[in-house]
């Protein structure tokens, strides 16, 4: 009862449902990390995105879509990437609307309960999405806390959703999902520090090990990609895929001078795991190659160098700018005539 009255952690899903808190604001302290604001305001709308309120004469309506790299936690509203593509595109299609419907945490799997509940409703021109970094070694089949929609009409379905009605349960869920996350470094503390990563070696033997292990993961991926796809085309959604760029990889760091490569990420190392990474980012191009539709290599255009990131895979505000202008050089002209 006392956490329907107040939960002090509110989450983006509960059960099998996603969740999405309107008219919100979240300000964050800062004095640990030198690449981050002291303070930093994340606000939310009516629709419970990032950006500013849908008006009737919106003649371009943009979404972008992802997990915690599209929804940038750790920027405030106005030195996002979806902030700053948005005001680019502004530029030259004033009557252009575009928010920020990332949510920290959430793989293709949350992506398509996000479009099937919410988007499809706002009926938008334009969806950009930038996934593949929560999608790696996702079981969905196997993960008792995510079902298809079509397994609820099971018992177990039933059951499932029955349970998922308690606050307590939910609640429980979303703590075992947190730590899982932590496990495989999802999230990271303000006290990242490249300096104090660890090193890790690994025999070419436990690096043939680590990508054979995706296989059957990037099956269910490139399905929920498709997935994706098709149910855009089936709204008259205009969709645009991103690859997902990241700081680890076989490189060393110009602004620090520091070998990415040998650094620890996930059990591994920041070679393997960029190798791991591209698995997905391949699968990405692929399915966007066979459905024709448009593809932003961004793994690949944003520069391996930490003045972008704040940690291995989020962005600072000048890696925000950095992205919003990469993209805005490619997107603008795929947009619609409509606009202008």
């Amino acid at each position: 009862m006392g956490l329907r009255i107040y939960n002090p952690l509110p989450v983006s899903i509960k059960g099998n449902d996603i969740v999405i808190r309107s008219h919100y604001k979240i300000l964050y302290q800062n004095d640990i990390h030198p690449k981050l604001p002291s303070e930093i305001s994340v606000t939310g709308n009516s629709l419970g995105f990032r950006g500013p309120e849908p008006k009737e004469d919106d003649q371009l309506k943009i979404l972008t879509v992802g997990g915690s790299t599209t929804r940038c936690t750790y920027s405030s509203d106005s030195s996002s990437w979806s902030f700053l593509l948005g005001e680019n595109i502004k530029s030259v299609h004033q009557k252009s609307w575009l928010n920020n419907a990332g949510f920290s945490g959430h793989s293709t799997y949350g992506h398509l309960i996000l479009m099937q509940d919410y988007v499809v409703k706002l009926k938008p021109d334009l969806v950009i999405f930038l996934f593949g970094l929560n999608d790696i070694e996702r079981d969905i089949t196997d993960d008792f806390t995510l079902q298809p929609k079509s397994a609820l009409n099971t018992f177990s379905g039933k059951m499932k959703s029955f349970l998922y009605r308690s606050e307590v349960i939910a609640l429980g869920l979303n703590l075992y999902r947190f730590l899982e996350a932590k496990k495989i470094n999802l999230n990271y503390g303000f006290d990242f520090d490249l300096k104090n990563i660890p090193t890790i070696e690994l025999s070419e033997d436990e690096v043939n090990n680590k990508l054979k292990k995706q296989s059957k993961f990037l099956k269910q991926y490139e399905q929920r990609v498709e997935q994706l796809i098709n149910f855009c085309f089936e709204h008259n959604i205009k969709p645009i895929l991103c690859t997902q760029p990241a700081l680890f990889g076989n490189s060393i760091d110009p602004s620090t001078k520091l070998d990415l490569a040998k650094m620890e990420y996930n059990e591994a190392n920041g070679k393997t795991m960029w190798q791991v990474l591209e698995l997905y980012n391949g699968v990405t191009k692929k399915v966007a190659l066979e459905k024709n539709v448009a593809l932003i290599d961004l793994a690949n255009q944003l520069p391996k160098d930490s003045k972008y990131y704040w940690d291995f895979v989020h962005y600072t505000p000048e890696g925000n700018k950095e992205i919003a202008r990469i993209l805005s050089a490619q997107i603008i002209p795929l947009l619609s005539e409509k606009a202008n």
